[in-house]
């Protein structure tokens, strides 16, 4: 029988994210200051740390959107699969900042690197709200430029815009969440 998995302690407050986002604005302001930045909001978990930091930074920038999914139609853990139309922008010779939610393998990380590679931009680089530590499972990971926070590898999360089972995206603050107990 399976039960219902739950959400669990508050790991990071509203106020917490909004500080840490504000900190990570300022330091891509400094880092691209007289360029032309391109954020590439990864859908949907990073809706709404995409559009928080669109806004920390105070320099012109584009924003797009493109949808990924680690696990969907079928895929196998691991795999990566496109959802949604390609980008429509133009990013040649742009510096271009691809924003996600968490960062665990690396892999969804590694495909979007390369995928950009054929638009041709000046430079592409990736900020995370979350980093797992999962270095034992893949060698070579990508490493991003801007971390928010670092969370041990055994984590669930949902909240603000990361859900568990298509839920939690709406919360304010980010939950440890607890799986779903599976009884014999």
């Amino acid at each position: 029988m399976k039960t219902d998995g739950k959400l669990g302690d508050v790991l990071f407050t509203s106020a917490q994210i909004r500080s840490r986002v504000q900190e990570l604005g300022a330091h891509i302001t400094r880092d691209y200051a007289g360029k032309e930045l391109t954020l590439i909001g990864v859908l949907k978990g990073g809706a709404m740390f995409a559009a928080d930091l669109a806004r920390a930074v105070r320099l012109p920038v584009s924003l797009e959107w493109i949808r990924l999914s680690t696990y969907a139609d079928g895929a196998v853990a691991g795999e990566v699969r496109r959802k949604g139309v390609d980008l429509d922008a133009d990013l040649r010779g742009r510096h271009v900042l691809l924003v996600e939610d968490l960062i665990d393998s690396g892999l969804t990380l590694a495909w979007l690197r390369d995928h950009l590679a054929a638009f041709g931009p000046a430079s592409v680089e990736s900020c995370v709200l979350m980093r797992m530590h999962k270095e034992d499972r893949i060698e070579n990971r990508p490493v991003p430029r801007y971390v928010g926070f670092e969370v041990p590898s055994a984590t669930w999360v949902a909240g603000y815009g990361i859900d568990y089972a298509d839920r939690h995206r709406n919360l304010p603050d980010i939950h440890e969440y607890q799986l779903p107990v599976i009884a014999a």
